[in-house]
């Protein structure tokens, strides 16, 4: 689980959360990321189940949606 939570990854989370931004594009501008980093890493997040991804509006961009109130990593 180490490999998929990593720092950057637990800030998207919280930015979804936080911020449930309509697009991809919009997450990475809140977080002031690099766009295709912000997707690889959205990518695997929906991946394991952390987020899901909507198709949204008329460009069918993806709207990530968290799927988690609290996230606990024990040791």
């Amino acid at each position: 689980m180490g490999k998929v939570v990593t720092g950057a990854r637990l800030e998207l989370l919280t930015a979804i959360r936080a911020y449930k931004p309509k697009s991809i594009q919009a997450l990475s501008r809140f977080v002031k990321r690099d766009f295709k980093n912000v997707y690889q890493d959205v990518k695997l997040l929906a991946e394991y189940g952390l987020i899901e991804l909507k198709e949204s509006g008329a460009r069918k961009a993806a709207l990530p949606i968290a799927k988690f109130t609290e996230l606990l990593i024990a040791a």
